[in-house]
């Protein structure tokens, strides 16, 4: 969870102001989203104090503003609307990811159930362009032994074997 640094001085004045567990609950973060974003911000002040100088001076006035009866800031950090569009997005690719497993399971099916086999009665593509058909005799990688109607057998490449 991510926030810019004016919403981090405002969560900031809020603690000082109302105490830790009453700023997080009024905020709708936990203690792990306040670890990660506390932690985010204290290492980018101290690695950049002229940037961010005045953050004390900002957390006190913010504090003191809350405690004579100021409303908390609202933050701009959108954090229910994004954690829906991660949840969404994460629903959305999970099922794609199923119906493609479902898809390539129907493909395999479909694959097995019209295998060709031993015994099989098949078309084969000849060179005249036409298709004759024939019986599958012995299979070898890449091809078929295929004994035609007229009796003839032949080893014909895979690719030019198929089930009517």
């Amino acid at each position: 969870m991510q926030v810019s640094f004016d919403d981090y001085v405002a969560m900031c004045g809020a603690a000082k102001a109302l105490g830790l567990p009453t700023m997080l609950q009024r905020y709708g973060v936990d203690m792990n989203g306040w670890t990660q974003i506390s932690g985010g911000w204290n290492q980018a002040i101290a690695q950049a104090p002229m940037q961010y100088g005045n953050y004390g001076i900002m957390v006190e006035q913010e504090a003191a503003r809350i405690a004579a009866g100021g409303p908390l800031r609202p933050l701009g950090m959108a954090r229910p609307q994004q954690n829906l569009d991660q949840a969404a997005n994460a629903l959305g690719n999970a099922a794609v990811a199923g119906f493609n497993a479902l898809g390539n399971a129907f493909d395999a099916i479909g694959r097995e159930v019209v295998a060709i086999t031993v015994g099989s009665y098949v078309l084969v593509a000849w060179s005249d362009g036409q298709r004759y058909p024939g019986t599958v005799m012995q299979i070898a990688p890449g091809q078929y032994l295929v004994a035609m109607a007229n009796g003839q057998q032949h080893w014909v490449p895979a690719a030019a074997v198929v089930r009517p």
